[in-house]
């Protein structure tokens, strides 16, 4: 049965995924997951990059393959040896794609009347470069967008263009195709340099605790049914587009420099409640591509809440920024509500791997 062990100084813990789990995870997955906006489904990212050799991020058990709309493009937990999280250079701004900007005014403006756009449009660092070194230290070449940038991009790329745009004598009706034909591609995911989408960056942050008989639980939420991002699925409770200061300086960091404060800062605004002291370190499993999203980064983490489920149930509030409902444990079975709101591809995604191997994660049950 596939586990996944952390460990915290002297003390370990292990989450397991059972077989059950992955059952009702692909069933979930495979339910319909369109909005007006993006078509979450990894059947469509399997047709729109079939020609591209992706390195999915899947699980192959005995009940069948849990496959997420995600390339895994950096494996943390395979580089324990290594200390870093990575290096990045921050410089330069994106120039978002005039042919775009009569779509990008369309969609602001139809999302701001059904009150998705909560988030003010912050500075948004976006990856437009990604190498790994000879001591294999990933590096991250960034620029500085807008989050507004990623809604007339990678946040509506299947919404139909109000008219198409005409490249290399190819009609493209939506920004999915017009990324992958400009990019000089067919069928297949533009890279990082190639691609003119926003491509800011995503974080998710899995949470887990104990309960207090002592068992280990993974915690889900359900999203609010006014975002601009899976709209009423069962979602992780910690997730958020990463932002940064107004600045024009160039910035070379530590990765987990660059993104500590706004984990920090995202405590506070999701889960009212508790502090950032009620958590154990921040550890990273992966750095992906979301292909649902035409490959924008998204990096995934997990951290312990100290507390027992049942002392976190009463103190974090039922509605708090994006969400809606009460924290609840992630304990799939095959209910009937569970399968209309569907399942995040994120939640998915962070339970393959959380619950695979990490140096193979063609893992058999």
């Amino acid at each position: 049965m596939p586990k996944f062990t952390y460990t915290q100084g002297p003390q370990a813990w292990t989450f397991e995924i059972t077989p059950d789990d992955i059952s009702f995870l692909m069933k979930a997955m495979a339910g319909k997951k369109e909005t007006p906006y993006l078509d979450y489904r990894t059947t469509t990212a399997e047709k729109s990059y079939s020609n591209s050799n992706i390195r999915w991020l899947e699980l192959i058990t005995h009940r069948g393959v849990l496959r997420t709309p995600y390339e895994l493009i950096f494996d943390y937990r395979t580089q324990q040896d290594i200390k870093s999280w990575g290096k990045l250079i921050l410089r330069g701004r994106y120039s978002f794609p005039p042919e775009l900007a009569e779509h990008r005014e369309e969609v602001e403006n139809r999302m701001e009347r059904e009150r998705r756009l909560s988030k003010k449009n912050n500075p948004a660092p976006r990856v437009c470069g990604f190498r790994i070194a000879e001591d294999g230290v990933p590096y991250y070449l960034m620029e500085r967008a807008f989050y507004y940038d990623q809604v007339g991009t990678n946040l509506s790329l299947d919404y139909p263009l109000s008219a198409p745009i005409e490249v290399s004598g190819i009609r493209c009706t939506t920004v999915r195709q017009w990324d992958i034909v400009q990019a000089g591609g067919v069928k297949t995911l533009p890279t990082f340099e190639m691609s003119r989408l926003a491509n800011t960056i995503g974080v998710t942050v899995g949470v887990t605790c104990e309960t207090e008989s002592g068992k280990q639980v993974l915690l889900r939420r359900k999203r609010a049914d006014n975002v601009a991002v899976y709209a009423g699925m069962w979602h992780l409770p910690f997730s958020f587009a990463l932002t940064m200061e107004h600045s024009d300086e160039t910035i070379e960091s530590d990765v987990k420099d660059f993104l500590k404060f706004d984990i920090g800062h995202e405590i506070g605004e999701e889960l009212l409640g508790l502090e950032s002291a009620d958590f154990g370190p921040v550890t990273p499993l992966a750095f992906c591509r979301d292909l649902a999203r035409g490959g924008k980064p998204q990096f995934f983490f997990v951290m312990q809440c100290r507390l027992p489920f049942e002392e976190i149930q009463k103190r974090v509030k039922n509605t708090s920024g994006e969400f809606k409902g009460k924290i609840e444990k992630l304990q799939v079975r095959n209910y009937a509500a569970d399968v209309q709101a569907g399942y995040s591809p994120e939640l998915a995604a962070f339970a393959v791997l959380v619950s695979s191997q990490p140096e193979q994660l063609d893992t058999r049950m």
